[in-house]
């Protein structure tokens, strides 16, 4: 993984310590999400990051819609 892919997600470990609880985030990464059509987010991430990225950021913005 590249420096800046490394760095993007420490920021959205950073973001799902504060909505899911450090102790959650290697479980957040490795289970089946709905929003990723129940890919999990890491294998998401391999396919297009953005679109983690984009979920955790709306997420932390509390924009469900």
């Amino acid at each position: 993984m590249s420096a800046d892919l490394e760095q993007k997600k420490q920021r959205c470990n950073q973001i799902l310590e504060s909505l899911v609880g450090s102790n959650l985030i290697d479980k957040w990464w490795t289970s089946p999400n709905k929003a990723f059509d129940l890919c999990t987010p890491e294998d998401q991430w391999k396919m297009d990051h953005k679109r983690v990225v984009n979920y955790l950021l709306t997420q932390l913005n509390g924009d469900y819609s």
